[in-house]
């Protein structure tokens, strides 16, 4: 007997799976008890190579997976589903052992009638460049072919199914873009941080994070403001923030602001800049930032590693040591006493390094390694 009471529940779990795809397993083992079936798959099959891959599978073995993965390409009436059958349209194999285009069929006779699956149901959820998207329904011949009140359950499910899948694909295509930008925002040669339309911090990228834990100049208090422990800096930097941020309503957008910030500990300055971001619609607004805060430490940590700055100008590990120490706002002298050599030494090493970077003076290496590709080097790169 077809269970179509479950459809609602089963609905509403297709579009939690739409933002999750680690819910897709109990989306099919679902419909699997909804439909009475024994077995089901969702898999996706690349345009350019035709390599098919699993997202999730219900009830089915894993020889059973790895035969379909070994036979998929040599079956004809596969090939036409995936390739050439309309996105929606269910293709119904009852009893394969009659059908004439899976007499010597490999995927059917060396996978699927050996494991008793003797019908199937399949669906192309998505064709486009990239790859197809295929669900597939078997049950065996004990429990029959498919009945009409599973194949409406089914259909009643299909649009929906359909409409999931293509979230899905928006979503990871979103996810990964985000992931990205995150990955890019963590190897800027800055302190960044986002902000709320409220001045709060909603994010902040390692280098930021490291500003903050070193507590010279920076503090984000318990409430997410950001503020300088400098009470007389502190003024400026909420104003800065306020004017980053705008006023508040969405159709107004804040303007760049800039100033420096002064350790009273050490007296190392930061040199900030607060910048406007697009604003979204208001009920979108709270959950997206509304200013950035860019953070330059002068004598922070750059990114770039030794063994990057001679792979990318040809230097010698004496002269990507020095150029890098340079960069960290050390002089001749301060780093002649850290390594142990003249500073004569030094001299030799620089035009050396010069000539092979085109930099005239001291201040174009400097420049060069600072703004260069070297500064984008992930921070938590091993040192060398």
């Amino acid at each position: 007997m077809d269970d179509t009471s479950n459809t609602p529940d089963l609905m509403s779990l297709i579009y939690d799976a739409a933002t999750e795809y680690r819910k897709w397993p109990y989306v099919l083992a679902s419909l699997i008890r909804t439909l009475d079936i024994e077995s089901a798959a969702l898999y996706f099959i690349d345009s350019r190579t035709h390599e098919l891959s699993f997202l999730t599978t219900a009830g089915m073995t894993k020889e059973l997976i790895e035969g379909i993965k070994e036979n998929y390409g040599q079956s004809a009436p596969f090939y036409n589903l995936t390739f050439k059958g309309p996105v929606g349209d269910i293709m119904t194999a009852n009893m394969l052992p009659k059908i004439d285009a899976f007499t010597n069929d490999p995927l059917a006779q060396n996978v699927l009638l050996p494991t008793g699956l003797d019908n199937m149901v399949a669906e192309v959820l998505i064709r486009d460049e990239a790859f197809t998207a295929v669900i597939s329904l078997h049950s065996t011949a004990q429990t029959g072919p498919f009945r009409k009140g599973q194949m409406a359950t089914f259909n009643k499910l299909s649009p929906h199914l359909i409409r999931a899948i293509n979230i899905l694909r928006r979503f990871n295509a979103i996810e990964g873009q985000r992931q990205g930008m995150t990955e890019l925002l963590q190897r800027l040669p800055l302190g960044v941080m986002l902000l709320s339309k409220e001045g709060l911090v909603m994010e902040m990228n390692k280098r930021a994070d490291k500003i903050i834990e070193n507590g010279d100049g920076l503090a984000v208090d318990r409430a997410g403001h950001l503020r300088s422990l400098n009470q007389k800096d502190n003024r400026a930097l909420k104003k800065l923030i306020k004017q980053s941020v705008g006023t508040g309503q969405d159709k107004q957008i804040g303007t760049p602001d800039a100033m420096t910030v002064e350790s009273m500990a050490s007296g190392k300055k930061l040199n900030i800049l607060g910048t406007p971001l697009r604003r979204l619609p208001t009920v979108t607004a709270g959950h997206f930032p509304a200013a950035a805060i860019f953070i330059g430490d002068p004598g922070g940590e750059t990114g770039s590693s030794i063994a990057t700055l001679r792979k990318l100008y040809g230097l010698s590990k004496s002269e990507a040591r020095l150029a890098e120490a340079l960069s960290k706002g050390k002089n001749l002298k301060m780093i002649a006493e850290e390594f142990g050599v003249s500073i004569s030494t030094l001299r030799s090493q620089l035009h050396s390094a010069f000539g092979k970077t085109s930099a005239s003076n001291q201040a174009d290496l400097i420049r060069l390694v600072l703004t260069g590709p070297a500064a984008y080097e992930d921070h938590s790169a091993e040192k060398k």
